[in-house]
């Protein structure tokens, strides 16, 4: 890094406009901010490879190596809005906040099955546990109640979502 770039960082021509959870997005940021023609870069962006495994183990990014996007203050909103696109409702299929939104409000039918093999037999075993156990529930197995608990949540709203979406379907094709 260049004197003359490192006092302009300093200097606080540059401000913050997103932090960035999964690095995969990195390039499409970059790809968007050149389009428009806007001075900026990534701080922090090459220290999730140093602690990737830190990352990785701990679930997520700590605040003081996640990848943060800076853009001259002069264009901040800018760039606010121009990063936000991706993620709108209306956004083009298969960008990458659209993905994940539609994923999560109609999940496919394989995603549902699946989730009801790997997490209906915890539960059950779960709630065996709790209810037939050596009488009723002790303090002791309140951990155990709210594992069973979010999981039948977990199930519950997957499942929820899967037969909205379908009915959705359903209605606009009727239309």
């Amino acid at each position: 890094m260049s004197d003359e770039f490192a006092e302009s960082i300093n200097d606080e021509r540059f401000v913050p406009v997103m932090q960035i959870n999964n690095t995969t997005l990195i390039p499409i940021v970059k790809s968007l901010l050149d389009e428009a023609g806007m001075h900026y870069f990534i701080k922090n962006e090459r220290l999730h490879d140093i602690v990737g495994y830190l990352r990785l183990t701990s679930g997520g990014y700590n605040q003081w190596w996640q990848p943060e996007v800076m853009v001259e203050s002069s264009r901040a909103e800018e760039a606010r809005e121009l990063l936000m696109v991706p993620l709108d409702a209306d956004a083009p299929e298969g960008t990458d906040g659209q993905t994940n939104q539609r994923s999560i409000r109609s999940p496919s039918g394989l995603i549902v099955v699946g989730m009801w093999i790997i997490f209906a037999p915890m539960l059950i075993w779960q709630l065996g546990l709790i209810l037939f156990g050596e009488g009723l529930p002790q303090v002791n197995d309140l951990p155990l109640l709210a594992f069973a608990f979010l999981l039948g949540a977990l199930l519950w709203k997957v499942t929820r979502n899967y037969f909205a979406a379908k009915r959705r379907a359903a209605q606009e094709t009727d239309v």
